[in-house]
């Protein structure tokens, strides 16, 4: 068996990595390190070892390191976005020291790493709907999150230069999808239409989002691990062709959940109770993927209609 650590493994997007390594690939033993409790893997669940460290934990990473021989990991761990400034020392330690004890660790045990990133590192794109990032697009992240996740990428890339470490960066889009914590927006609105509330929206609802269906992303994470170039990052996004501004995004759930459920909604007047943008809020994400599609062999497998009934079903069920 080889050994495969997925820090973050028991959050939204670690646990669907996790059910995809189990699922395919039969050889690996999935070791989790996260603080919060795992699901069951059924019987696959053998094959899954959990353990609570903390990623800034040296002395017990280091044991890790030791006791797994691991032959790569999968870095997911993070803290995400936080408006209180008294909090963004523990986002820095988490996101960046973190991070930089496990490339000290890999380089030391010669292993990969594949670094779970983010889009946001690119910064807002103008609204004409037009324009993509692309892995050669300058870093300007907006937020305290994103400048965390940019600090990473430059630094493992620095890592791989200068000291020949293994690592592959995938910088994803929004995620949504079943499972997903319910102060998340996708979430938010669904709840709202399935119990004929409102839902905030920043602004105008004119921002925009490259909505990404997480089995799409996780099957993206184990291609770039397997497939990808050493030193390299690649996008991963939900399409091209059109993306939503959240008005109309609010909009789309309304319509999918009465074509899923058979109910007449609200409308998207009602359901929408706009609030004060936040400072710092980027207008538009959308990636361009082509990369990934020539490197990777991965494209997105989920349309946003088929993504969204899915999601609302799921929510449905505990409504």
């Amino acid at each position: 068996m080889k050994n495969i650590l997925v820090t973050g493994g028991a959050g939204f997007i670690g646990t669907y990595l996790v059910e995809r390594l189990l699922e395919r690939h039969d050889e690996y033993m999935v070791v989790i390190v996260d603080d919060n409790p795992i699901k069951d893997f059924g019987d696959k669940s053998d094959r899954v070892k959990h353990h609570t460290n903390c990623i800034t934990d040296e002395r017990m990473m280091s044991k890790l390191f030791e006791l797994y021989e691991f032959f790569g990991v999968f870095h997911l761990a993070e803290r995400s976005h936080t408006s209180d400034i008294n909090e963004l020392s523990e986002v820095v330690r988490i996101n960046v020291m973190g991070s930089m004890l496990l490339a000290n660790l890999c380089t030391k045990h010669e292993c990969r790493l594949l670094h779970s990133s983010t889009n946001e590192v690119y910064g807002s794109l103008e609204s004409d709907k037009k324009t993509h990032t692309y892995e050669t697009n300058c870093y300007r992240p907006t937020t305290p999150y994103a400048a965390t996740k940019a600090s990473v990428d430059l630094l493992l890339k620095s890592y791989h230069k200068t000291h020949g470490t293994d690592i592959v960066i995938v910088n994803s889009s929004t995620n949504y999808g079943p499972r997903q914590d319910e102060d998340k927006f996708m979430p938010k609105i669904i709840k709202a239409v399935l119990n004929d509330k409102s839902v905030d929206v920043y602004g105008t609802g004119e921002n925009i989002r490259d909505w990404i269906y997480v089995k799409d992303h996780a099957e993206s994470l184990d291609l770039a691990f397997h497939r990808g170039t050493g030193g390299q990052n690649y996008n991963v996004g939900g399409g091209m062709v059109k993306n939503l501004n959240n008005k109309e995004l609010v909009e789309k759930v309304s319509r999918s959940y009465r074509s899923v459920m058979g109910i007449e909604d609200r409308g998207v007047v009602k359901l929408i109770n706009y609030t004060s943008d936040i400072v710092g809020h980027d207008f538009r994400h959308s990636v361009n993927y082509d990369k990934s599609t020539l490197r990777l062999r991965w494209k997105p497998n989920t349309t946003l209609d088929d993504g969204i009934s899915q999601t609302i079903r799921y929510y449905a069920k505990g409504k």
